[in-house]
């Protein structure tokens, strides 16, 4: 584990792997920054390979984020699928692990790219290879969430192996709870997160070994990546 990112460390050894897939849900991206990494740090082993796909956030950032913050996983082992809204500035030959997107909403882009970044990292010796989401919300936002789950499933089936671990925010601030119900049965794990005074506190639901009461979670030397600490 990472120095410093422990946010996963009530999470049983072996669990994540497990488990598949966790959605994460809390209020705001500031109140969930950090725990998506810190679960990806928690599964990955040496010589992961990650598929990140951005709504919102610069991709640099994000594979910086990674890098920074999930031990084992080399920067040249991310896979970005960038569907930050773009218009026409699509690049029309992408490189084969940087995919761009003309919008959050093109699923279909979305999902084959992620299936190129899945099997060009396989083609490259990386048997494990983990996706992370930035933000299921914006999704939700921009149209149903039935076509959203059914995109969401998708990207679940494509990456489904042995140790592997999806990791899908979403921020009930702009997603209500029916919404997010319907997401939730999609996965095998779930975390919520909330803020209580100065500190955060987590939940965690259907990961085996794992407690289901809140824990409390502090800050650590502030950066701008979101470092954070579970008591």
């Amino acid at each position: 584990m990472s120095e410093g990112n422990d946010v996963a460390s009530a999470i049983a050894d072996g669990s994540l792997g497990d488990t598949g897939s966790v959605l994460v849900a809390g209020p705001s991206k500031d109140v969930l920054r950090g725990v998506p990494t810190g679960l990806l740090d928690r599964a990955a082993g040496d010589g992961d390979g990650v598929v990140a796909v951005t709504t919102d956030l610069e991709p640099r950032t994000l594979v910086d984020r990674i890098e920074r913050r999930v031990s084992g996983v080399a920067r040249d082992d991310v896979a970005v699928v960038d569907a930050r809204p773009q218009g026409d500035a699509v690049r029309a030959n992408p490189r084969p692990l940087h995919w761009r997107m003309r919008s959050p909403m093109d699923l279909t882009g979305t999902s084959q790219a992620v299936h190129e970044c899945l099997s060009t990292l396989f083609d490259r010796g990386v048997s494990t290879r983990h996706v992370v989401f930035d933000s299921l919300s914006r999704l939700v936002l921009g149209g149903d969430v039935q076509t959203v789950a059914r995109f969401t499933h998708q990207l679940l089936v494509l990456a489904d192996a042995p140790d592997a671990l999806g990791v899908y925010p979403t921020y009930t601030n702009t997603t209500d709870e029916a919404d997010l119900a319907q997401l939730a049965h999609l996965f095998g794990g779930r975390v919520d997160v909330r803020r209580r005074g100065e500190s955060r506190e987590l939940r965690c639901r259907g990961i085996t070994g794992t407690p289901r009461e809140w824990t409390a979670v502090e800050p650590t030397t502030p950066d701008r990546i979101g470092d954070v600490r579970v008591r």
